[in-house]
């Protein structure tokens, strides 16, 4: 595999020349590309080959050790155990994204500092004039703050992900499509109420204080909560002013013996659940508005932290995977509480802006090679597909509701 690097250590362009490196003979890209990141996630990927491996290509679809009790358990067993994979699919993929933003995060932060020294003028002490040139050079901290937010959204989205990952493995009876990180843990112990085996009930306990161990070894007092609330702030709240601090610790001064260039610290906010006035209420000192900390030490450390904490909840749910396998009777699957049949609520409206300028032809379409063993587990080839027509299967497939 390649160097692991650490970012914080990693220029924009030697991170850029590592990943143009051609691929040896013989090494799994995913593989490789994932060392290349800096990301080691060996439970997390032999969780999802485990998985996918269990996918029946043929009868009895879906999950091929999951028992259903009566024939409506057909269709959303094959719901079920697609979606598991999926998700479980996407942790990796949303975690390198996430290492992509970071190292975008940090190459225009760094353009943005070396441009803003160069167009800086000392007026006097302790007085700058700092006039971008074009609109290239007045975006620079847009960019920066722009891979941010889809840094924070990819890893929040793993951590969501895992949450159904751990629904679906520990088949607990929950809506599989509508949980969250944030309240997995509620719904581990309050689903206990709903029948089940003791089994179940038991696993089920344990996993609900795995991870809270497993969020606490991962990275200091409160970080996943964090995390959280700044996702919300980002997606659904009036976005704050994040403080930088300017230091002239760079050593260049002018003709003058006056700095010449400063070093610009980026600051994430310590409370992202406050408004601005609350944030500035809320700190005392005033410098407490924000982490006392590098923007880019908090985003790459909550990386490892997020990638810590899926690899060791992967690794208890790979033997639970297992265990469940060898004796699936002693935790059956809920299919009823797990899926809903469809009420065509989600179904939409929207046709595009320009309906039929370039319509999809499914036999020049390029997909993932596990694909083909989704589409073969889920009975959607031209084989296979008639089985969503009987009636016990046919109440879950999508139907357009009549529009008034």
């Amino acid at each position: 595999g390649g160097p692991v690097l650490s970012v914080a250590k990693w220029p924009s362009f030697g991170c850029r020349l590592t990943l143009k490196e051609r691929f040896a003979d013989g090494v799994d890209p995913r593989l490789e590309t994932e060392s290349r990141l800096g990301l080691q996630l060996p439970n997390t990927r032999a969780l999802t080959e485990a998985i996918h491996a269990d996918l029946a290509e043929g009868p009895p679809h879906g999950i091929h050790w999951w028992e259903p009790k009566v024939n409506a358990d057909r269709a959303p067993r094959i719901l079920i155990g697609d979606y598991l994979y999926a998700c479980t699919a996407n942790v990796l993929n949303h975690l390198v994204a996430a290492r992509l933003h970071h190292f975008e995060f940090v190459d225009w932060s760094r353009q943005e500092e070396r441009s803003r020294n160069e167009r800086t003028q000392i007026l006097s002490p302790g007085r700058r004039n700092v006039h971008p040139r074009n609109v290239w050079e007045y975006l620079f901290a847009t960019r920066a703050d722009a891979h941010r937010t889809q840094m924070v959204l990819s890893l929040a989205s793993a951590l969501d992900c895992m949450a159904a990952t751990i629904v679906g493995v520990c088949a607990v009876p929950v809506q599989i499509k509508a949980t969250q990180f944030g309240v997995i843990r509620r719904e581990l112990r309050t689903s206990r109420k709903k029948p089940r085996t003791p089994q179940a009930e038991a696993l089920h306990s344990s996993v609900a204080q795995e991870i809270g161990s497993a969020i606490e070894k991962s990275g200091p007092p409160g970080w996943r909560d964090w995390l959280a609330r700044y996702r919300n702030a980002l997606v659904h709240r009036g976005l704050r002013q994040e403080p930088h601090a300017l230091s002239d610790e760079t050593g260049l001064v002018d003709p003058d013996s006056r700095p010449a260039a400063v070093r610009d610290t980026a600051h994430l906010p310590n409370h992202p659940g406050f408004s601005e006035i609350e944030a500035f209420l809320a700190a005392n000192p005033i410098g407490a508005i924000g982490l006392s900390e590098n923007a880019g030490t908090t985003l790459e450390q909550l990386t490892s932290s997020a990638v810590d904490l899926t690899e060791r909840l992967s690794a208890r749910l790979i033997d639970v995977w297992q265990e469940r396998r060898e004796h699936p009777q002693d935790t059956p699957q809920p299919f009823n509480e797990q899926w809903k049949r469809p009420d065509g609520k989600e179904w939409s409206e929207f046709a595009g802006y320009s309906p039929g300028s370039a319509p999809i032809d499914p036999r020049g379409a390029i997909q993932n090679p596990d694909f083909r063993t989704r589409l073969l587990a889920a009975a959607l080839d031209d084989q296979q597909r008639s089985i969503w027509e009987r009636n016990d299967m046919k109440h879950f497939v999508p139907v357009a509701p009549e529009r008034v």
